[in-house]
């Protein structure tokens, strides 16, 4: 730990994660493995960061979600409730992930765009913009911008592209 990080006494910062600068890791969150949470990052609830994943801006994780694998959590992006992100997959800006869904591969969540629910997106997905995925929806790749309007059902090789 090093700057003004905070870890509460709840908290469990294990292994070779690193948490610096104002990050903050409390509740009964738990951080480990080869993470590094940092800037203005929170960690807390009982969620997990945890591998080689990296949490960092003004990011947020919290509730029973989990970060893990190579994913990044960075800018002002809320991962929340269930929600996991993990693989190589990125949130970033405004973007959030909440309920039980999962985004995982090499796809990115930008901007404002939410993924709810259980729906999954994974592969090269890029969801961006204002982009809506819920439900139980599954996105496989291509780029979603949310002129598609909301999607929360089926499964999506690209917008109007089903698998």
């Amino acid at each position: 730990m090093s700057g003004n990080a905070r870890v509460s006494d709840n908290a469990v910062v294990t292994g070779a994660a690193r948490v610096s600068e104002n990050a903050s890791v409390f509740d009964d969150a738990v951080v480990s493995g080869a993470t590094d949470v940092h800037d203005g990052a929170r960690v807390y609830g009982a969620s997990k960061v945890y591998e080689f994943a990296r949490v960092h801006g003004d990011a947020e994780v919290h509730g029973n979600a989990q970060v893990y694998g190579n994913a990044q959590v960075s800018g002002s992006a809320r991962v929340f409730l269930r929600g996991r992100v993990y693989g190589n997959a990125e949130v970033y800006g405004d973007a959030r992930v909440s309920g039980q869904a999962r985004v995982f591969g090499k796809a990115l969540v930008s901007g404002k765009a939410q993924v709810y629910g259980e729906a999954e997106v994974s592969g090269y997905a890029h969801v961006t913009g204002n982009a809506v995925i819920g439900g139980d929806a599954q996105i496989l790749g291509g780029k979603w911008n949310g002129s598609e309007g909301e999607i929360l059902s089926g499964r999506w090789k690209a917008p109007g592209v089903p698998a």
